[in-house]
């Protein structure tokens, strides 16, 4: 299963101001694939991996991923 390319510079405008067409394209970029990952992996269907989908990106919000993917980009996003 493949992600799409982070782009540095979308994650950059995330993590400094967060707008909403910024929200738009990073979740247009990464909901399908996340709820198709968790889909696979988890044996889900895709409403439940929505479920997981959701909660996966409550994760990234809430523990300022972003940012300190930021500060160490050769970490996996």
């Amino acid at each position: 299963m493949s992600f799409p390319a982070t782009r540095h510079s979308l994650i950059q405008r995330l993590a400094v101001t967060g707008a909403e067409e910024d929200w738009r394209q990073f979740l247009e970029d990464y909901w399908q694939p996340v709820c198709r990952f968790a889909a696979n992996w988890g044996r889900l269907r895709f409403e439940d991996a929505e479920d997981v989908g959701s909660a996966t990106f409550q994760v990234v919000l809430a523990g300022n991923l972003l940012q300190r993917w930021l500060q160490q980009p050769t970490a996996k996003l």
